[in-house]
């Protein structure tokens, strides 16, 4: 829509108004504008309500980052812990025929882990190693844990050709919040005893 505002004929814009500095759309048209329009959004409070909105979700968007590298560390130590559970089961302990250490099976898990793992705190971790023997009846070391278990009792029952598996678990803390624990890392590694 246009409209003429002078007597000699020339045609403005409505939205330019009268006034032929600003329906010129000259830079001083565009300068007056911008400024109207942060004189108009500076005093409407706008950056105050960004200000506490911001300030609302901050915390939760910490939280969000804190969880996923904690999941990540999670994550890392679970493959690390498996890899450590794997070499002790298929490298130490099944060619080994539980002679290693004494012909304790339990102290040579427990020393190819923390071998293996040396940043991590031998004492959170437990060792649970069972065998079968010719029969088919599986003789379990139960839950040892420490820096050093002990079961040379069933060194003996390790028959060539049956079966041994290895479960290691270690006490991990995801979170460092006070009094949350979620959980273990557990991994466990089934071999053939040669």
């Amino acid at each position: 829509m246009k409209l003429t505002c002078n007597p000699h004929g020339k045609v403005m814009k409505l939205l330019g108004g009268c006034n032929p500095g600003t329906a010129s759309g000259g830079a001083g048209a565009r300068a007056r504008s911008i400024g109207a329009r942060l004189r108009v959004r500076l005093g409407s409070g706008q950056e105050g309500q960004s200000l506490v909105e911001f300030a609302a979700v901050l915390p939760l968007l910490i939280l969000m980052v804190l969880g996923m590298c904690s999941i990540s560390l999670a994550l890392i130590a679970y493959q690390q812990l498996g890899e450590a559970v794997s070499y002790a089961t298929l490298v130490v302990l099944a060619p080994a025929n539980g002679t290693l250490n004494g012909g304790d099976p339990c102290a040579s898990v427990a020393a190819s882990v923390t071998s293996q793992l040396p940043s991590w705190n031998a004492s959170n971790f437990h060792y649970t190693v069972t065998f079968w023997d010719t029969s088919g009846t599986a003789h379990s070391s139960g839950a040892l844990a420490g820096p050093s278990p002990s079961c040379s009792s069933i060194h003996t029952d390790m028959t060539s050709g049956k079966a041994v598996q290895v479960t290691v678990t270690y006490q991990y803390t995801w979170f460092y919040l006070r009094n949350f624990d979620p959980g273990n890392l557990s991994r466990s590694q089934t071999a053939i005893v040669d």
